[in-house]
Parts: structure tokens; sequence; C-alpha cells
């Protein structure tokens, strides 16, 4: 849905999917060390920043793309 929004036009929108969907994920039990939930909340962080980037707001994009290579690298390296 974060992609649609952002595509629409309705970046704020995006946002919200987008952190709800971190918030999910983080609330889900035993995926602290799953490479697939760290993996999956590497790409919504990843596509967070871009909105993020599209908003103007640059030092959240920057703080989510720096949390992004942090767990992509984790398994990708």
């Amino acid at each position: 849905m974060g992609l649609v929004y952002n595509q629409l036009e309705h970046p704020h929108n995006a946002v919200d999917c987008f952190e709800l969907a971190l918030e999910l994920e983080l609330l889900s039990e035993g995926n602290n060390a799953d490479p697939e939930h760290e993996q999956l909340r590497a790409v919504l962080r990843q596509n967070l920043g871009a909105v993020y980037n599209h908003l103007s707001q640059f030092e959240k994009a920057l703080h989510c793309h720096h949390i992004s290579v942090e767990l992509h690298g984790r398994y990708w390296i």
C-alpha cells in the first residue's frame, strides 16, 4: 500500500503505511534474529527512506537508509 500511495503522490499516507508495517513487523514474536524478518525490515526502511527523500525530509531519509544498509549487510556481504 505504501508504494501505491507514493506513486499516487500521497507520500504522507505512504509514510503511515510503512511505519505501521514496521511496527507490526517488530511486534511479531520470535523474529529478532530471523534473516527473513530482518530483510523485510530492511526493505521497509529502504522504502520509507525513499518516501522521506521525496518529502525533502533528508535527515529521516538518511536514518532509514543507514538502518536498511546495516540490516542488508548482515546477510549480503
